[in-house]
């Protein structure tokens, strides 16, 4: 799901896109929109160590993973501002008395968290965006491994990429990202770097 951000938070400019309701892209960066299914109605369905993308106005990705879901009242400004972390998605819950706060961290592009679940086909988010970003980098050790397109989509050409990659590393090969080969793709990458 990609959606715009407003720089400047109120409710007529909440009723288009969701807007940045405090902090800045480099210190607790808080973003609110409404609960609709286009906006963020389905934030709730996120899970720690889930990946967000945010692209700034010159093109600059900023990596985040979700940390934490929460409830919050609706009338605790402080708690959702006032947080140690990187940055905090909000919307009200449907009866509009709370606030479901996703809490999230930067990403260590040198050892990202394994997300506690397998990266397999058929699934779109920013996991597998990270996979085919760090398969496309390991290219250029692995010439083999084909060029993928970083669309977030777990396809056929990242489950043969991932197949690629786990035969020459003597993995099991089943064209999924389990912890295994999760590991060893961060170790590849980061011996890259």
């Amino acid at each position: 799901m990609e959606l715009p951000v407003n720089n400047e938070w109120s409710y007529e400019k909440l009723k288009d896109t969701p807007c940045r309701y405090a902090g800045e892209i480099s210190d607790s960066l808080v973003i609110c929109a409404h609960d609709y299914n286009s906006h963020f109605g389905r934030i709730s369905r996120l899970i720690k160590n889930d990946k967000l993308i945010i692209t700034d106005t010159k093109g600059e990705k900023h990596w985040y993973n979700v940390e934490l879901i929460v409830n919050l009242k609706g009338t605790d400004i402080d708690a959702m501002v006032n947080n140690p972390y990187a940055l905090t998605l909000f919307t009200c819950t449907p009866d509009g008395k709370m606030r479901v706060a996703v809490r999230c961290m930067v990403i260590d592009f040198e050892s990202p968290i394994y997300p506690g679940y397998a990266i397999t086909q058929r699934q779109i988010n920013g996991n597998v965006l990270l996979i085919q970003k760090y398969l496309n980098i390991i290219r250029s050790i692995q010439p083999d491994i084909p060029k993928l397109t970083e669309d977030s989509s777990f396809g056929p050409a990242t489950y043969k990429a991932v197949q690629i990659f786990q035969k020459s590393y003597e993995l099991d090969i089943d064209g999924s990202v389990g912890p295994i080969t999760w590991d060893k793709i961060i170790e590849v990458y980061s011996n890259l770097h």
